[in-house]
């Protein structure tokens, strides 16, 4: 009787991508991938890859490293799964995925954040699910990685945004999930490409290419075909 308690109580708390995600306020995947991926290919890799991504295994945390190579250089990012699990685990995924291979950083406001993620390169895009928020204690301070959202507060999907300036304004408003921990001289040329006063810049950063690897491993600078490897 025990043992089944403990497998029913283990089987619960496995992530899975039906329970743990939303309906999308935005409907259905959006548009395609600047790279001409199917959105709807990569939805189904992301339901596969969801119950694969660990952070604790054999009593020992599992942290991912994401590195994105962008038009104005590399930027590394590391995560903080246990202020907002969901919201880490769908971005690793989406990474994985190659997701965000090719889509722009579309709204940059100097003294505030850059913001991507959207499929459409606009702001209206998302990948066909939203993540319940998951506001917590993490400030909202330079090189900061938050969830971007609608006027709904469960409405986060695939959109993200990267702090340049300290925005005290947005803690406990937005699901803070990471930070950046090389390249913020990149997030600086990134976001001086919009005029003083807009937030549109021109033209537009492009996210070339992503990868994923578990802190401790080697860079996967010597990859082939820009392969991205599993979970």
């Amino acid at each position: 009787m025990t043992v089944v308690l403990a497998l029913a109580l283990f089987t619960a708390d496995k992530p899975d991508f039906d329970k743990d995600t939303l309906p999308s306020p935005r409907g259905e995947a959006t548009g395609k991938s600047v790279n001409g991926k199917s959105l709807a290919d990569i939805l189904d890799k992301v339901k596969e890859l969801w119950p694969k991504i660990e952070f604790e295994k054999d009593g020992k945390k599992v942290e991912y490293v994401v590195a994105f190579d962008t038009d104005d250089g590399p930027i590394e990012i590391e995560f903080f799964p246990h202020h907002a699990p969901k919201h880490v685990r769908s971005f690793l995924a989406l990474a994985y995925a190659g997701y965000f291979d090719g889509l722009p950083f579309h709204r940059c406001i100097r003294g505030f954040m850059i913001q991507g993620g959207c499929p459409l390169g606009n702001g209206t895009g998302g990948p066909g699910y939203a993540l319940p928020a998951e506001f917590n204690s993490l400030k909202h301070e330079r090189g900061i990685l938050s969830a971007a959202r609608t006027n709904d507060p469960n409405s986060a999907g695939s959109q993200f945004f990267l702090m340049v300036a300290p925005a005290p304004h947005l803690d406990n408003q937005y699901s803070v999930f990471g930070h950046v921990t090389k390249g913020m001289d990149v997030v600086d040329k990134i976001v001086a490409r919009s005029p003083p006063g807009s937030e549109r810049p021109n033209p537009p950063c492009k996210i070339k290419k992503v990868t994923v690897r578990k802190k401790g491993e080697a860079a996967p600078g010597a990859k082939q075909d820009g392969e991205k490897k599993s979970p």
